[in-house]
């Protein structure tokens, strides 16, 4: 996910509107409250790449779920994040999603965030709009090529572990091959 993300941030575009933004990501952000800066950037980038882990691909998977049951209201994504960024004290020990998502890597130590990331209000309303952007039909869009992306990648390296158990479990042709 994060390869798609780097390469289509990277689109330059002349407006925000700019017809060329065929995932309408920059017109939602339009709406973002405060200025857009790198650190804006950066989380959204995070936060879509969180998406490609175990957590975030459960996410993915209960906002859909509960997308479904309220007839693809793209508010039933910003309610799924709601339930699912609550902090359980005996789930994902008692870290939030956010939390998970945007802690830098030295507030990690063996899987367990040892020490909680500085959020900012604007660090959640840049997650916010990127989740209300992913229950929108571009943001569904975007998903759906992430996964075509994912599939081909994990159906080629399971090709070539496949061809290499092949290589190494190759039986003799005959007799005279064992003794050499």
């Amino acid at each position: 996910m994060s390869e798609k993300w780097r390469d289509y941030m990277g689109r330059p575009a002349a407006t925000i509107f700019d017809e060329c933004d065929e995932y309408q990501l920059r017109a939602l952000m339009s709406a973002y409250p405060f200025p857009l800066t790198q650190r804006v950037a950066t989380v959204a980038a995070s936060f879509i790449q969180w998406l490609g882990t175990n957590c975030g691909r459960c996410f993915l998977h209960e906002a859909g779920r509960i997308a479904k049951t309220l007839d693809g209201k793209r508010d039933a994504w910003l309610a799924a994040w709601a339930i699912d960024n609550a902090r359980h004290a005996g789930m994902n020990g008692g870290v939030r999603y956010i939390e998970a998502a945007l802690a830098p890597s030295d507030h990690w130590e063996h899987g367990h965030l040892i020490r909680l990331p500085d959020l900012t209000a604007q660090d959640h309303e840049a997650v916010e709009h990127v989740v209300l952007w992913l229950g929108m039909p571009e943001g569904q869009a975007f998903i759906a090529e992430c996964e075509r992306e994912i599939t081909d990648r994990l159906d080629g390296e399971r090709r070539a572990r496949m061809a290499d158990w092949k290589r190494a479990n190759a039986k003799p042709v005959n007799k005279r091959d064992e003794w050499r």
